[in-house]
């Protein structure tokens, strides 16, 4: 063990420093160790993951964080499936932000210290000490610069924004059928369906049950004939039991003897293929790190698309930490724990399974990029990146969806993720905003939990709720688990409960169908420039110290507040209302800002308001984001203070691959002031929108009674005003679109 002494290195914003790294005093490092201290200028720290942080804002109490990939449930605050060794420090007082990651995918150790001297150690077992900062004056400033160091998210399809449906326990075609029908019957809006594993035939990737879903390849036609889109679960291990191989085309398992032949599976230390148990048994793990596998790997997707008529829209990648039954001792018993790669002199001590071999394979198994020691956590990572290029080989003209447990920093440029196998329990309700709010820090704009939970089964009302909060959720899918270890679960999809849960669910999940302009113009954003869709308030309000510990409400972008009921059978949400103007969403009246409310929130409600100064545009919704696109737009003008209020539409086809680059798309501005609202047409790209016309304009927050109303200086006469300051116009032209700039004013008494 080595120690060193180097100056203190410090990282200034405007002159203030921010952050420093005392080398002289905290710089251990041996082979297998390396522990570093770093003095923090602010105790508000957010971050570190992937973890079931209970709440936003990090402990900073002594508390210790272990992170390193692994496949298990969202329960305590333990290490979980991603690996994104990244926080964010805020200091509202000298009114800067910094980001730091350690670029670093070994398994570690971080500890927090607390004031007065507060400050981050970092324990790591291999690897360097390979730092990035980002700073700036706001958080989402900070989140643009990190996303440009680690790449841009994606821009989904503009499908995968809809409601999905998904559960592990379908049991034949039929059940999936009936799910599916009385859902569309209940009016629930849909837009995906997934197929876990119970469709693959002895849960073997790239086959599928031909005697319970031998019509599965014919309903997903009819599905997508239906603008309902498929997508399909692929897990890494290939099985390799030949007494299961043989019911597999006639014994010949073509994913496993390509692999073989083209060498593309793990290898432990003596050479020979390294064998874990997973789904299908035992298994042979793909080397995602090493190029001929992606190469294999794009050949088995492409086959199965082709050669078995199942055309699935996106693939969902799941086991990938890479996840291992022989659990504890069996696992031992498989890897040389005298290896100092299995068993290193330090091991993170908060890490589950107090081993790095439990529920994964061996350390000392060889990759591509090294020893699996060194390159474990970046399992998703590679697989997700491989998933991405097939899809793009498949689809060439199209976004690929892949849709990734394990993750890594970046892997938002190929993936989206979402938060693994909760429970059908309320205070995994209230730890998803937490954890969908971390990955945003992340750089994953579109995540979400499993909506009424993954494991056990929800209760009505509290589905109820997690529905209203899963609506806005930016990745909004319900899923459940199968029948396992002696839990029977029940189908939980809305359609399944009483008439006030459908009634509820429907009108919820048409709210955000409804607002999905605005939430495709935020993705456009974070695409484009970096910038959070599901944001924490103190994104916008980081001067508010108040909003340094929320993580039971959150918003969409700058201008919509969401304060979810997040127990069963509540009736009132305590929500605080930041600085400015806010409107009830349904209503329009104002709410005093800077305080806490006590609202009563019925069941079949949830709570939103409208930031003042931001236009929100929104399209009448339908069944699914197809026949929703074939509407009108309508615009929300929320004025501020000044009465003024700005916004933007982002409109593209909402599938094919790499719309701005190609300039294939629309972009519209909205400038409100002093009594006026103008739309202005910034780039018209996109030739063929299904409906352009804006039908509907909602003003709230008009000065005084309004008594005229005129579109490019044409009086019309079709408005009405409620409570003399909601003022809401109806055009009737068919002619007003937003493809041509246009001024529409309002006259007060």
């Amino acid at each position: 063990m080595k120690q060193t002494s180097f100056p203190t290195f410090y990282i200034k914003h405007k002159g203030v420093n921010v952050l420093s790294i005392p080398f002289d005093s905290a710089f251990v490092y041996d082979e297998q160790f390396l522990q570093m201290t770093a003095r923090l200028n602010s105790s508000t720290n957010y971050g570190f993951g992937e973890h079931n942080h209970k709440q936003l804002l990090l402990d900073m109490n002594y508390k210790t964080w272990s992170i390193f990939a692994r496949d298990v449930g969202v329960v305590d605050e333990w290490n979980l499936y991603g690996v994104h060794p990244y926080f964010m420090s805020v200091n509202s007082m000298a009114k800067s932000v910094i980001g730091t990651l350690l670029l670093n995918s070994n398994a570690m150790d971080v500890h927090m210290q607390p004031a007065p001297y507060p400050s981050v150690t970092y324990r790591v077992i291999g690897g360097l000490f390979k730092f990035y900062f980002t700073i700036g004056d706001t958080p989402d400033e900070v989140t643009q610069h990190y996303t440009e160091l680690i790449g841009r998210p994606i821009l989904p399809p503009y499908w995968s924004l809809g409601f999905q449906l998904s559960r592990w326990g379908y049991s034949d075609t039929d059940h999936l059928k009936e799910v599916v029908r009385r859902n569309k019957e209940a009016g629930i809006p849909l837009d995906v369906v997934y197929g876990d594993i119970d469709y693959m035939l002895h849960k073997f990737a790239f086959t599928y049950d031909k005697q319970n879903f031998g019509d599965l390849p014919d309903y997903v036609k009819e599905l997508q004939a239906n603008h309902t889109h498929y997508v399909i679960i692929l897990d890494p291990g290939i099985g390799i039991e030949k007494e299961k191989i043989k019911d597999i085309n006639n014994g010949t398992y073509k994913a496993l003897e390509e692999g073989k032949d083209m060498d593309v599976f793990i290898r432990s230390e003596d050479g020979t293929r390294l064998v874990g148990e997973v789904w299908p048994g035992l298994v042979y793990y793909p080397d995602f790190t090493n190029p001929i596998t992606t190469t294999w790997w794009k050949s088995q997707i492409l086959d199965f698309y082709n050669n078995t008529g199942f055309h699935f829209d996106g693939l969902w990648v799941d086991m990938n930490e890479p996840s291992n039954f022989r659990e504890g001792n069996k696992a031992e018993e498989e890897c040389d724990m005298e290896s100092r790669w299995n068993s290193p002199p330090y091991i993170p001590e908060n890490l589950l399974g107090n081993s790095l071999v439990d529920k994964t394979i061996c350390m000392d198994s060889v990759q591509h990029w090294g020893k699996h020691y060194d390159v474990h956590s970046l399992y998703g990572h590679s697989m997700a990146i491989s998933t991405y290029r097939a899809l793009q080989q498949i689809f060439p003209d199209k976004r690929p969806f892949v849709l990734s447990r394990s993750t890594f920093a970046g892997t938002s440029k190929y993936a989206i993720h979402w938060l693994g196998d909760n429970q059908s329990k309320p205070g995994h309700m209230t730890w998803s905003i937490v954890g969908m709010l971390e990955f945003s820090l992340f750089g994953f704009p579109m995540t979400g939990a499993d909506i009424c939970g993954f494991w056990f089964n929800a209760t009505e009302s509290m589905c109820q709720r997690w529905t209203q909060v899963g609506a806005f959720y930016p990745f909004a899918r319900n899923h459940n688990g199968g029948n396992y270890g002696g839990t029977t679960h029940v189908d939980q999809d809305p359609a399944n409960f009483g008439p006030d849960m459908i009634a509820s669910s429907r009108n919820v999940l048409l709210t955000r169908y409804k607002l999905l302009p605005y939430l495709y113009t935020l993705m456009y954003r974070a695409s484009e420039r970096g910038s959070t869709v599901a944001r924490p308030l103190f994104f916008e309000f980081m001067d508010d110290d108040i909003t340094h510990d929320i993580g039971k409400q959150f918003l969409w972008g700058p201008a919509l507040l969401i304060s979810p009921c997040l127990e069963e059978d509540c009736e009132k949400v305590e929500a605080y209302i930041p600085e400015g103007i806010w409107y009830d969403y349904y209503g329009g009246e104002k709410i005093e800002s800077r305080r806490w409310h006590t609202i009563l929130t019925p069941e079949n409600q949830i709570n939103l308001h409208v930031r003042g100064g931001h236009v929100i545009p929104w399209q009448h919704p339908a069944d699914n984001t197809h026949n929703s696109k074939l509407h009108p737009y309508g615009l929300l003008v929320a004025l501020d203070y000044k009465k003024e209020a700005i916004g933007e539409l982002y409109i593209d086809d909402g599938e094919s691959a790499d719309p701005i680059e190609r300039g294939t798309y629309d972009l519209v501005s909205f400038i409100s002031t002093s009594g006026k609202l103008q739309i202005i047409a910034e780039y018209l790209g996109y030739k063929s929108a299904p409906n352009s016309r804006i039908d509907t304009i909602e003003i709230y927050g008009v000065e005084r009674r309004v008594s005229g109303v005129e579109i490019d200086e044409g009086t019309i006469t079709n408005f009405t005003v409620k409570q003399d300051e909601i003022l809401t116009i109806k055009v009737e032209d068919s002619s007003f679109t937003y493809l041509t700039n246009h001024t529409i004013r309002w006259f007060s008494n």
